[in-house]
């Protein structure tokens, strides 16, 4: 991938994890004025025992759980903490099961000068089987009140 082509990738990253999952509820016709009852959830991910920076957590109802509703996200911190927030400001997600993911949201490029670009060393180094659903392995169980989840997420499987 040539550098150039770089934030055009990282855009199109940030509206698949940040933009898209605010309209895709008010685009499936999804609930009342009041919306699905959510819970909230925090926790900390690490990697190899190590905080995970700079990387987006994303709780998928799991439709085969019989969870539906909105996508929460929330960003990890320096210390690898997160708090989910759904649609609308809500804070939390969905009660039931979810799919997790976890995607770096880091670009290891800066721009310097306009359209002058140089490369950086990344922050977050998440392997990317957890940047999917269907590959992550990664799931959670969102219970009515506060909920603390945590996960440990692994280079080598």
């Amino acid at each position: 991938m040539q550098p150039s082509s770089r934030p055009v990738v990282f855009i199109q990253r940030l509206f698949l994890v940040l933009v898209l999952p605010v309209f895709f509820p008010v685009l499936s016709g999804c609930g009342g004025s009041r919306g699905p009852e959510l819970a909230t959830v925090t926790g900390v991910i690490t990697l190899d025992g190590e905080p995970v920076q700079q990387a987006v957590i994303r709780f998928l109802p799991d439709n085969s759980q019989g969870t539906s509703g909105p996508i929460a996200a929330g960003s990890v911190d320096s210390s690898g903490r997160y708090t989910l927030a759904s649609p609308g400001g809500r804070s939390g997600a969905v009660l039931g099961h979810h799919l997790v993911t976890v995607i770096c949201d880091d670009l290891p490029v800066r721009e310097v000068s306009e359209g002058v670009f140089e490369n950086i060393e990344k922050s977050c180094h998440v392997p990317s089987r957890y940047a999917s659903e269907q590959s992550s392995g990664l799931t959670a169980e969102v219970t009515n009140g506060k909920n603390e989840i945590n996960f440990e997420l692994r280079t080598i499987q």
